[in-house]
């Protein structure tokens, strides 16, 4: 049975020399644990910068049905790197020597999932409730997306998901979220080393 409750924590991303683009950062500078990241979320740290994105975010969605599919990319790109140049990212998956698949040398216990795109705030919070009071699974920690109108969860995966492999992990947890919520999970978390953003929020929850 897997007890590690570590993983990795990593920088802001940084602009790549070659390309000038901006990138997520793949060395970690430490290794957490859950109640150090959520102490880090209901902290101040990442305040600023999240109420920023998630000011953008909303005149984003507000000019959205006027704007033209070439500005409308421009301005959902430039909230993109404005997230990868001021926040920090944890693999809550695990400990890595380098943030990609093959690298990870210690798996922990969780699994991020992720909630996009939801209606509202009022929607992500009621579904946050819903998912910190489940009898079945065990949501370690639950946070609004640094947009707001998202929700991350971290979930301890249940036995009936141990010694499996992660993709077929994450496709159990998929199944359950659809079947017992109804809400689809970001398909993009079937990747192990998958980046977890860290923003501000006052009302994070931990079991």
């Amino acid at each position: 049975m897997n007890t590690n409750t570590l993983f990795s924590v990593y920088p802001e991303g940084y602009q790549n020399k070659k390309t000038l683009q901006w990138v997520l950062s793949t060395k970690p500078f430490g290794a957490w644990t859950i109640e150090q990241t959520y102490d880090y979320i209901v902290s101040d740290k990442a305040k600023d910068c999240t109420e920023k994105l998630q000011h953008c975010y909303a005149e984003y969605l507000r000019r959205l049905p006027i704007m033209s599919e070439a500005e409308a990319k421009q301005a959902y790109d430039q909230m993109s790197d404005y997230k990868k140049r001021h926040f920090i990212i944890a693999t809550v998956q695990g400990l890595f020597s380098y943030r990609n698949g093959n690298n990870r040398t210690l798996p922990t216990l969780y699994m991020p999932l992720d909630f996009d795109d939801l209606e509202s705030e009022d929607e992500a919070r009621d579904l946050q409730q819903r998912l910190m009071n489940d009898k079945y699974i065990d949501v370690a920690l639950s946070f609004l997306s640094p947009k707001g109108r998202g929700l991350k969860a971290v979930v301890v995966l249940p036995p009936w998901a141990e010694g499996k492999k992660y993709r077929e992990q994450f496709r159990l947890m998929e199944h359950y979220m659809s079947f017992h919520y109804g809400y689809a999970i970001d398909k993009s978390g079937k990747d192990v080393s998958r980046a977890c953003f860290l923003p501000h929020d006052p009302y994070c929850m931990k079991h």
